[in-house]
């Protein structure tokens, strides 16, 4: 039974670790989405050729500058696209967790699962909470 726990309690720091890349991968998206926006919002201004000012005088700016917002539009677009991949790897890694677990936890029967040993969770807690954190994350 201390065994199973263990091997839970792994299980769990293998979670924790995800939801902490998870919380780095929520700010960095939220900061891709920041830069797309701007960049947008430049494009708007960047159509105009009122908005040059004197350097409207220079051939090809308004084409080079609109060219190159574009293109790191794109390239944040690429990186969004990146971003939610890994997203999608964090939520893979929690459902092979909670199966592992269940698997883990197959041979144990119904008293095994409600027992608690101390202050620790019963292993029926534990799966519950594996499957939680797999379903929140997969909804997100």
């Amino acid at each position: 039974m201390t065994v199973v726990l263990k091997k839970l309690q792994k299980k769990y720091a293998r979670v924790k670790d995800e939801m902490v890349r998870w919380d780095e991968l929520q700010s960095q998206l939220l900061s891709q989405f920041g830069n797309a926006t701007s960049i947008i919002n430049r494009l708007k201004v960047l159509r105009y050729d009122e908005n040059y000012g004197a350097l409207g005088i220079i051939p090809g700016i308004k084409d080079a500058l609109l060219a190159k917002q574009i293109k790191t539009l794109e390239m944040t677009f690429f990186s969004m696209n990146n971003t939610m991949k890994e997203f999608h790897s964090i939520v893979m890694s929690f459902d092979k967790i909670e199966r592992d677990a269940d698997q883990l936890l197959r041979g144990s029967t119904p008293h095994q699962m409600q027992l608690c040993v101390g202050k620790q969770p019963s292993l029926q807690q534990c799966l519950d909470g594996l499957k939680k954190f797999h379903e929140m994350h997969k909804s997100e």
